[in-house]
């Protein structure tokens, strides 16, 4: 083979200044992992292609982990062979450590390895040693000598300027542009427009894995260690080094992990030139034509956006951090001040302060991460920061600053001008906002990102930009080219369409995730008042006026219908104005009645909150208009934005209803959308908190108590009918419904369609169950109930292909619970039994829960617990055989409820001890999976038990199951008290919601027999109690009566029984707490009320009693 040599590399001064030899660090890198790895387990870093069929050589985690960087490296090396075809040794090779005398294939090799050592070890929270690697990342930035003089020349002048400034001061002043001018200078002279500055395909691709790396590493590393848990106490050593560090000047280091910005930029700059470059090379040009790129280049830009939307999420503020904080700064305060100062004295020095030594270093740093109060030593910290989480957080701060001071002018052109359209080939197919994949989709999440971050700075960079874009002309011709400034060569209406969808990005996380988790560039939470101020101040007026304007104009091609429908979804974002939510941070309404009634508010906002009441009234008129237009996708937007409206409304004309649900069944191929709207209707005349009015605005309903009775005779007819057209035009037809506007759809793409109108048809249906249960069409129930039955036995009796139909599958079984549910007991038995159900439920149950598909086995789960509900246990066989359909009844040797639903509960509503792992290391897109199956799992197993309960049911077997399950609960509790975990909100909330239905099914146990739980009730009373209180503003209902009575009732046990052993102050203060809460304002004159009453009279003499034997002590 021909030995292919590299560009020549420049030397390095920043940040290596060392000649790379890529042979020499092959053979090291060879040896650093044969010598890392167990050697049973080399074969999954030097093949490209690993099963793990029958292999118990590797964990769960590991096979995981595994796979998914097999798949990564494959799918982005089969891309670079469609361009690069001569190197395909890269793919057939089974022993990645083997040499090559081809340079070019050896460094794509040596990236491999290293991106699978690196990523294995990241995902399994493992010890890496960077520093090896280091000299690698340093190579490949200099692997072509522009990209890196320009890098090493911005990070340089950077350097120089934060030499110049004191790191507090800089924080305090707002504005900073005299100090970063000379970097803002260099970085908008980048630019590249000779071919000989084009970087190379295998260059490339180096890049994509290093990009790939530290988008990896970022979320992982900041989740796994930063972002929450708890900090250890603070020892006199580690005041010692946080002193130190507080008085230190504040000091950057030239390595490569905090130089990568610089890199990125320069990068995305690289491709911004040549979009622009294409841009205006056809100015002229009577056609759009796409920027042309092959499949690398195409992977790396938007593994850089990738990258761009993780590094800045990586920093922004949350609400949880700021809690921490605030613990942090009171341990803190809590310590000695005057001790402290007495021992800084022996470690500064008249001239600032003395060096500390190695061995001192070492030791003070000894348990100053997070991650030191992890179960297991393996969960160290891979990032070596030893910082607190105070620490971590400043660190954000001021690398926040350093992006909006020095590169909000230079960078946000760039994110800008990627999020707008090329062409509008594939636009529909984009869907509704935009093709998730696209390079438009990624650059509008890292415009969103910066806005969860930076707010009011960031939108104010923002604006003249949008301002410009969408004064421009060429509204009558949308296909107008621009003929100056910076949009030169562009065509009108992917310049306004950009700047109306930045618009509505922008607004709507403003009042939305702004709004509830506030943040900024200080690492303040910005109260709720600010922002709305800001945004009627800056967004209402002119880009409402510009949004409805657009709205009233009819689209004269496809190009404008693309503009029409994002200004439409502008409209949308406007909505969260009129949020109001009493007692919530989101109050938006009410914080804008407020500023209205100020004294001190100019008569120019006066004006605007004028216009915002306008502005409501005319977009209610024109969006029903929307919902009929001949367009698909305007009609689709409109209804997104309808939906929310509604959601907000007081008062609803009962024509206006009626006219869109007649709408919805006209235009069936919307019904995807459509179907949220329905949704929306439904919670809001369940929910009574809404004023239906006539065609005059006279109240249709008077009292709140004939609301119930009035909406539903009203409008279960009208749903039944539209439910029972839309089940014959969907369901029956035979017909396939699919947008009509995509065109050259392959039958299965059709098929897609098709299905995904079939998920929300049932949706929408168990929705209206809720609402129109007491006056539900029987017969229509039936056809759902039958259709539902006979798809779920083809898609998961027959096992095909269900992670491709969990959907449908999750959308069936979810109405046939609605329908256990709503329908009362005598006529469910009478329609179940005609139908066959129960043999259906027994089959459907089984199969469910032995899938291995996670939402297959929730449905199994949550349809126990409505089973149990609906009483039908009994009336079910005990088991089908999936072959012969043969059925073998429930007897003595075969219950149903004994032999195999506690069997099946006991298996999934407790997690496993290292759970508290597994939120670590598992994707949260899994682990959101099997929460879901546990959460449902623990709530049937409590509807079991409070079922059994209410029977008086004295089984035996019914008494050694809640004998066995009492401690696993508990158990669960004690688990994850006091933790807290690496993961998302969202994941976070459903553990949250676990761990409630844990304290019911326990308050169930112990209310059945309190001996099963009372001996270990002091040892999880504080988190028993403080999820109570958690939901004690939300409605009342069973379960917070059945948690709030057991409470009190295991209290008064460990007062009488066991003379109070182990009751805390903690606890004590707690009780109170719940005592006093909203709960039981609404309990007086109860059997809750009074067993309380009696249990805090006799927890107050407990502690009075307890204070005088401490006086005596």
């Amino acid at each position: 083979m021909n030995t292919k040599k590299m560009p020549q590399q420049q030397e390095a001064s920043t940040p290596s200044s060392t000649t790379f030899d890529i042979k020499s660090f092959f053979d090291k890198l060879v040896k650093h992992l044969q010598a890392n790895i167990p050697s049973e387990k080399h074969r999954m870093f030097v093949t490209n292609l690993v099963s793990f069929e029958k292999d118990k050589t590797y964990s769960k985690h590991e096979e995981m982990s595994v796979d998914e960087t097999q798949k990564r490296t494959m799918n982005i090396l089969e891309s670079f062979l469609e361009v690069e075809g001569k190197y395909r040794e890269l793919i057939i090779t089974d022993n990645l450590f083997q040499s090559s005398d081809d340079e070019i294939v050896l460094n794509i090799r040596t990236m491999i390895l290293s991106f699978r050592y690196l990523i294995y070890h990241i995902k399994l929270g493992q010890d890496i040693d960077f520093e090896f690697f280091e000299p690698l990342f340093n190579h490949v930035l200099l692997l072509h000598s522009k990209i890196y003089k320009l890098y090493e020349k911005s990070y340089q002048i950077f350097m120089d300027n934060y030499k110049e400034y004191d790191y507090e001061k800089w924080a305090e002043e707002e504005d900073n542009t005299f100090k970063v001018l000379p970097w803002r200078t260099h970085a908008a002279t980048v630019i590249y427009t000779n071919e000989n500055d084009s970087i190379p395909n295998w260059v490339m691709l180096m890049y994509y894995f290093l990009t790939s790396f530290l988008t990896e590493l970022l979320p992982w590393g900041i989740k796994y260690l930063h972002e929450f848990g708890p900090k250890p106490k603070l020892t006199d050593r580690q005041r010692i080094l946080n002193a130190i560090k507080k008085k230190k000047a504040p000091e950057l280091k030239g390595s490569t992990f905090q130089s990568l910005p610089f890199f990125q930029f320069i990068l995305l700059k690289y491709f911004y030139d040549r979009k622009v470059k294409h841009t205006l090379d056809n100015a002229t040009s009577s056609e759009i034509t796409q920027w042309n790129r092959n499949i690398i280049e195409e992977r790396l830009l938007k593994e850089c956006l990738i990258y761009w939307g993780v590094f800045i999420s990586s920093i922004t503020s949350t609400h949880r951090e700021d809690q921490q904080m605030a613990l942090d700064e009171e341990d803190e305060e809590d310590e000695d001040d005057e001790d402290e100062e007495d021992e800084l004295e022996d470690v500064f020095d008249g001239r600032g302060f003395r060096t500390v030594g190695a061995n001192e270093l070492d030791e003070i740093r000894t348990t100053t991460t997070p991650s030191s109060t992890m179960q297991h030593s393996t969960f160290s910290d891979p990032l070596k920061t030893n910082l607190t989480i105070a620490q971590i957080k400043d660190m954000k701060r001021f690398i926040a600053h350093i992006i909006k001071d020095y590169m909000f002018e230079p960078f946000l052109p760039l994110i800008y001008e990627f999020s707008e359209y090329e062409s509008t080939q594939s636009h529909i197919r984009e869907g509704l906002l935009r093709n998730m994949d696209s390079i438009r989709a990624h650059s509008q999440t890292v415009v969103g990102a910066l806005c969860n971050c930076f707010g009011k700075p960031l939108c104010i960079a923002l604006l003249p930009m949008l301002l410009e874009d969408l004064k421009v002309t060429g509204v009558s011709n949308p296909l107008l080219r621009l003929t100056e400034g910076r949009n030169r060569g562009k065509v009108s209406w992917t310049v306004r369409q950009k700047a109306y969808n930045c618009v509505g990005i922008l607004v709507r996380e403003m009042l939305t995730t702004n709004i509830t988790l506030g943040g900024g560039v200080t690492g303040n939470v910005v109260p709720s008042y600010e922002i709305v101020e800001f945004v009627i101040e800056n967004f209402v007026d002119p880009f409402c006026r510009y949004a409805l304007e657009e709205m009233k104009q009819a689209p004269v091609d496809i190009h404008d219908i693309i503009v029409k429908q994002t200004a439409i979804l502008v409209t949308f974002a406007f909505s969260k104005l009129y949020t109001n939510r009493e007692g919530e941070a989101s109050n938006n309404w009410g914080l804008i009645e407020h500023i209205s009634n100020q004294a001190d508010t100019s008569d120019e906002i006066k004006e605007i909150i004028e216009f915002i009441h306008v502005f409501r009234k005319e977009i209610m008129e024109l969006l029903p208009k929307k919902l009929v237009d001949s367009h698909y996708s305007i009609r689709e937007a409109a209804c997104v934005s309808l939906a929310s409206y509604i959601s907000e409304m007081k008062v609803l004309k009962e024509s206006f209803i009626l006219e869109i649900l007649k709408t919805c069944e006209t235009f069936v191929q919307n019904f995807v959308k459509f179907s949220v709207i329905i949704t929306a209707v439904t919670d809001k005349l369940e929910s009574g908190k809404i004023t239906l009015v006539d065609d005059d605005n006279q109240p249709i309903v008077t009292t709140k108590t004939s609301y119930s009775k009035g909406t539903y005779t009203r409008f279960t007819p009208h749903f039944n009918k539209l439910y029972s057209n839309l089940f014959e035009k969907i369901c029956e037809s035979g017909e396939l419904i699919y947008p009509e506007d995509l065109e050259n759809l392959t039958e299965e793409e059709k098929k897609r369609q098709h299905h995904l109108v079939v998920v929300c048809l049932f949706d929408s249906f168990y929705d209206s169950l809720e609402f129109t249960r007491h006056f539900s069409d029987t017969n229509l129930i039936e056809k759902f109930l039958d259709y539902g039955k006979k798809q779920i036995m083809q898609n998961i009796f027959t096992l095909k292909e269900v992670d491709k139909t969990e959907d449908l599958i999750s959308a069936f079984s979810t109405t046939i619970n609605a329908v256990m549910r709503n329908i009362d007991g005598k006529v469910l038995v009478e329609l179940f039994q005609k139908h066959d159900m129960f043999t259906f439920l027994t089959q459907f149950v089984r199969v469910c829960h032995n899938h291995c598909n996670y939402r297959a086995r929730d449905c199994a789960v949550h349809t126990i617990g409505n089973m149990s509900n609906a009483d039908l246990f009994h009336l079910c066989p005990f088991d089908v055989d999936k072959e012969t359909g043969k059925v073998t009844p429930q007897d003595a040797t075969h219950d149903f409820l004994y032999d195999f639903v506690f069997q099946v509960l006991k298996k999934e509503a407790v997690v496993g001890d290292r759970f508290y792992e597994e939120t670590t290391l598992e994707d949260d897109s899994i682990m959101k999976k099997k929460i879901i199956v546990y959460h449902n799992a623990v709530w049937s197993l409590g509807r079991v038990i409070l079922s059994a309960g209410r029977k008086g049911v004295k089984d035996e077997r019914f008494y050694k199951f809640m004998k066995e399950m009492a401690p696993k609960l508990i158990r669960v509790l004690k688990l994850f008290a006091n933790k807290d975990f690496y993961t998302t909100e969202e994941v976070i909330d459903d553990i949250t919601g676990y761990l409630s239905n844990v304290c019911i099914t326990i308050a169930y146990i112990s209310l059945i027999d309190i001996d099963l739980v009372a001996p270990e009730y002091m040892s999880f009373s504080s988190s028993f109690i403080e999820h109570v209180i958690s939901d004690s503003n939300e409605d009342l209902d069973e379960e917070k009566i059945a948690m709030a009575t057991s409470i009190f009732r295991l209290t008064e046990y460990c007062l009488e029984e066991l003379h109070g052993e182990g009751i805390l102050p903690e606890t004590c203060m707690l009780l109170e707490h719940l005592y006093n809460s909203p709960l039981f304002e609404r309990l007086s004159d109860t059997h809750l009320f009074y067993i309380s009453r009696r249990v805090m009279e006799k927890m107050k003499i407990f502690v009075a009693e307890q204070a005088r034997e401490d006086d005596l002590f």
